[in-house]
């Protein structure tokens, strides 16, 4: 009879055990799909105020287009979309952070004015345009993984969250067009990304 009750308390405790263990996968597994829904909601945030950035970025390039008579402001000589935004402030926009990308968490914004160190872009521009340009052409975009024009398809913003054109991952990106209209993509451009005779696309430096 002793035997007997040692084995079924062994039997017991050998199913407590099984039990805890099939718990403790169950919680890893809802902490697992948790976080990634998580990130997922965090990252679709980050877009939704990458944006309202471009939106307020490309008001500054607007009333700078109609102070100029029509051409969206370039830099001469630039070789990075840096010092185009950066002759933006203060006159046409009193923020520096709009400039920044949330989505790229390893560079966020730190404070600092146009004219600091501290001063950095994320987004790439279409130099060279102007306000009467077809509405449906791209002004403004998260970094892009490269300069050239990028059909429907190809690549246009890395699918990881290193390199250029990788603001947002695997997550894509936003683009603004000329008339203000702003659109997501994934990493191989949803829509034609057009680079008109004339018009050079400037990332952010690097």
């Amino acid at each position: 009879m002793p035997s007997r009750s040692t084995c079924r308390g062994q039997r017991c405790r050998g199913f407590t055990l099984i039990e805890l263990l099939c718990t403790l996968a169950i919680l890893l597994i809802l902490f697992a799909l948790s976080f990634g829904i998580g990130g997922k909601d965090r990252q679709k945030e980050r877009q939704q105020q990458c944006r309202e950035n471009q939106r307020l970025v490309h008001l500054a390039l607007t009333v700078a287009a109609n102070d100029l008579g029509g051409p969206f402001p370039v830099a001469k000589g630039a070789a990075d979309s840096d010092a185009v935004f950066q002759a933006l402030v203060p006159r046409y926009s009193s923020r520096v952070d709009v400039f920044r990308c949330p989505g790229r968490t390893r560079d966020p914004f730190t404070g600092g004015s146009a004219t600091s160190r501290k001063f950095r872009n994320h987004y790439a521009y279409a130099a060279g345009l102007t306000s009467a340009a077809d509405p449906t052409q791209w002004l403004l975009s998260d970094a892009q993984v490269d300069n050239r024009p990028k059909a429907v398809g190809a690549v246009l913003f890395a699918a990881t969250d290193q390199g250029p054109g990788s603001n947002h991952g695997s997550f894509g990106g936003v683009v603004t067009f000329v008339d203000g209209r702003a659109d997501f993509s994934p990493p191989k451009a949803a829509f034609e990304i057009k680079v008109p005779t004339g018009v050079a696309v400037l990332n952010p430096a690097p």
